[in-house]
């Protein structure tokens, strides 16, 4: 279960925000595992995953937001290991994948 907030309230407590369009890292991070979203006059805009030991936070959906818009094969890349890692390895732990990702992204900015 997600929680509902506002763009504006993730930007201003987590100004590194990483913004990935709707299924471009399905894999990476899958809807169900989103801690917030945040909702307009059309219903959902962005599911938002929070990773607070690197003060970051990701949006992803119709209308994600954020400040830092990574390359897409660099998020490509990372999808097809968190497909791999999921459906031919069986582990469905991503944090951790999740967390290089993000490192590498703000590495770069």
């Amino acid at each position: 279960m997600s929680i509902r907030t506002t763009a504006r309230e993730i930007m201003r407590n987590y100004p590194r925000t990483i913004r990935l369009g709707y299924c471009e890292a399905q894999f990476l991070f899958p809807e169900g595992d989103a801690l917030l979203y945040t909702a307009g006059v059309y219903g959902c805009n962005a599911h938002v995953y929070i990773f607070p030991e690197m003060r970051c936070a990701v949006s992803t959906g119709y209308r994600p937001f954020g400040k830092i818009d990574p390359p897409h094969d660099l998020v490509h890349e990372y999808d097809e290991r968190a497909r791999r890692q999921m459906y031919e390895l069986h582990d469905y732990n991503l944090r951790p994948l999740q967390m290089e990702f993000i490192e590498r992204v703000i590495n770069q900015y």
